[in-house]
């Protein structure tokens, strides 16, 4: 089953024809071409140049954001410090700010490296 867009002969054309699946007698399965993105890896790179900005963007508002949070944390651990069940939960949340902010901050940094790359 076929499903197109449009019914132009140039829409129906795409690279997964080039790909093959085989199934040889041992059981192993044999693959030639890329199939997740066709033959020349053309949707992937579409995708990531049409969508980059917005991804730097995002992750680095989110970065900022939770390194925010993190400060704002810190100065709530110095003002509850004698309170048990509040500093847990501040360290907590301290915790938490600091992963986030180091994923954001490699989502942008990675993003950054690679942004003309493509």
């Amino acid at each position: 089953m076929e499903a197109h867009a449009d019914d132009s002969e140039e829409s129906k054309k795409d690279d997964f024809s080039k790909s093959t699946v085989t199934v040889e007698s041992d059981g192993t399965i044999v693959y030639k071409g890329d199939l997740a993105t066709g033959a020349n890896g053309k949707s992937w790179t579409t995708l990531i140049d049409k969508y980059r900005v917005f991804i730097a963007g995002i992750s680095g508002i989110g970065t900022v954001s939770m390194i925010l949070f993190f400060v704002l944390n810190f100065i709530k651990l110095g003002a509850n410090s004698a309170n048990p069940t509040e500093r847990s939960r501040i360290i907590k949340g301290l915790v938490f700010s600091g992963l986030a902010a180091a994923g954001l901050g490699a989502v942008t940094f990675i993003v950054g490296i690679f942004f003309n790359a493509l």
